[in-house]
């Protein structure tokens, strides 16, 4: 896989469909979700866009990939803004079903790789919340297939 830039056949700014699996483990806990959404590279971010059903509830995400860091955004259900630069912290509130939180995020491990068909992003974090108390370690694998 090729580490930066743009995928070997898409061209920049060219919305494509997306088969998108999202797999991650938080404090033991394995999670795995697929589902269709849509792809798009512009400049130097790849952009992804996805919905997320949990029983009646909905939620939009759109996840910004670089190579220097990630944001995850989310409005809905679940709402807040998630930043991931490696070995950094920053400060997200989160919201989920009407309980909201404020969480320290360190970023231990992110990377993104491409293929002419397939864009894949790790990452190791953890989030605190904000009085240091209890430490929540999360892995995250998505990996990205292009369609059309």
């Amino acid at each position: 896989m090729r580490e930066r830039g743009l995928p070997v056949g898409v061209k920049e700014g060219k919305v494509k469909k997306a088969k998108i699996e999202i797999t991650g483990v938080t404090d033991g806990e394995e999670t795995r979700m697929e589902t269709v959404g849509e792809y798009k590279w512009d400049t130097d971010t790849h952009w992804i866009a996805y919905t997320d059903y949990v029983g009646n509830s909905i939620t939009r995400s759109g996840i910004y990939a670089r190579n220097d860091a990630m944001l995850l955004h989310r409005a809905g259900a679940i709402a807040g803004d998630m930043l991931f630069p490696p070995r950094f912290d920053t400060l997200s509130r989160y919201s989920a079903f009407a309980v909201e939180t404020d969480f320290v995020v360190h970023t231990h491990r992110y990377e993104v790789k491409a293929t002419d068909s397939r864009v894949e992003i790790g990452l190791n974090y953890t989030l605190t919340d904000k009085d240091y108390r209890h430490p929540i370690h999360a892995m995250l694998r998505i990996v990205v297939e292009l369609h059309g």
